[in-house]
């Protein structure tokens, strides 16, 4: 009885311990704290060495502070036995569309949806490859399947596929690695300007043809939006996907209001969202939007997928596209710019060429999920400041 019962305490302690070691590995992986973190990741990639969640945020670890190497190793001994032969398989495949003397090396990246990246050095040029799970990344697949090849505009403003292999549940999507510099690293008017021609150029596929064209969310992608939402607790854009239908716009002012308060914001912050919701609400902006106002969009459509290189504009990284309203994608973009509601509203509501585009709905709800996003992007001294300016411009637009 004694070493049954001394056996029962140690596996409560070993639980504790373990426990404790998770607790710390979490506050220290999002403080960004890497180099104290990794020998927590450590300590439980021991225990539970088919952990995949641990061993790509340990391999962040290593690659955040500075230890590619390392990181690049944990990703490649993380893969199962049939991902590893799929790798084998492919690898050769891809080098011989690519040509006769390819050199292939893994790449350290800290996403965590890919699977890893591969990089090829053939003739003095460089392609990428994604190497996915299917069923995780499923709406990516779908893209270069389906999307792709439909849209004459997205492939001149996206990097040329070159190879789209699956295998055993693996997807290998080869590109030319796109050129330049960012355009968070030089975010000026006028590059702003023509990110905006090639997002126009890129969503150009029809409604009616893209409709079919684009997956539900899967099971996985849902429990992402839900996470975002209720334990994130932030705003995402893709609240707007239905925003033509009354229950939609409910729930963003719900969150809105508790946003709001949680986050204890000035009286005056509160005033101007509740005139945005009687201005949206009062004469229903979603009773007026027709499929005509939803088309493909990027989704992540931000300086940071966005590479300029000799006036040519390449974005980058469709694996969050949909099918939702057009001008959220300039939301996204505009809403980060770090410009001023002026600025944008020269940029793109006021300009000669954007704004003639916009009918006064897309404005209004332009306008709309624009102070929905500067509530969680901007800090509680800024965003007064620019919401103003912005509910006077809506008020302009609903008379």
């Amino acid at each position: 009885m004694l070493k049954k019962a001394a056996a029962m305490n140690v596996l409560v302690l070993d639980r504790l311990l373990r426990r404790k070691t998770h607790r710390s590995f979490k506050k220290l992986y999002a403080e960004k704290k890497y180099a104290e973190a990794a020998p927590y990741g450590e300590a439980i990639l021991k225990r539970s060495p088919l952990d995949h969640v641990i061993r790509r945020k340990l391999a962040a670890c290593y690659g955040g502070s500075g230890d590619t190497e390392k990181a690049v190793d944990l990703k490649w001994h993380g893969f199962s036995k049939k991902e590893t032969a799929a790798i084998e398989r492919s690898i050769p495949l891809i080098e011989k569309k690519l040509g006769p003397r390819v050199m292939t090396r893994m790449l350290y990246t800290d996403g965590m949806k890919n699977r890893c990246i591969l990089q090829h050095e053939a003739d003095g040029r460089t392609f990428l490859t994604k190497v996915i799970n299917t069923s995780e990344n499923k709406r990516e697949l779908v893209f270069y399947k389906r999307i792709y090849p439909a849209s004459a505009g997205l492939r001149n403003v996206s990097p040329r596929l070159v190879s789209l292999i699956e295998d055993s549940g693996t997807a290998f999507i080869t590109q030319e690695k796109a050129q330049g510099k960012l355009l968070s690293t030089d975010c000026t008017e006028e590059n702003v300007d023509k990110a905006l021609f090639a997002l126009e150029e890129a969503v150009s596929l029809e409604e009616k043809k893209l409709k079919p064209l684009v997956p539900k969310r899967t099971l996985m992608e849902k429990g992402e939006k839900l996470f975002l939402i209720y334990m994130i607790q932030n705003l995402p854009l893709h609240m707007f996907d239905k925003i033509d239908k009354k229950r939609k716009n409910t729930r963003i002012f719900r969150r809105v209001h508790r946003e709001l308060a949680r986050k204890n914001f000035p009286q005056e912050a509160k005033i101007l969202y509740k005139e945005l919701e009687t201005l949206v609400m009062d004469k229903p902006l979603y009773k007026k939007l027709r499929p005509r106002h939803f088309t493909l969009i990027h989704g992540d459509f931000h300086g940071e997928n966005i590479f300029i290189d000799r006036g040519q504009y390449t974005v980058i990284d469709w694996a969050s596209f949909r099918r939702a309203p057009r001008v959220i994608d300039a939301v996204k973009l505009l809403g980060r710019s770090g410009f001023s509601f002026e600025k944008i509203t020269r940029v793109y509501l006021d300009h000669p060429a954007h704004g003639k585009k916009l009918d006064r709905e897309e404005k209004q709800l332009f306008l709309y999920a624009l102070a929905v996003f500067w509530l969680d992007q901007l800090p509680k001294n800024a965003l007064e400041s620019h919401v103003r300016p912005l509910i006077d411009r809506l008020r302009e637009e609903t008379v």
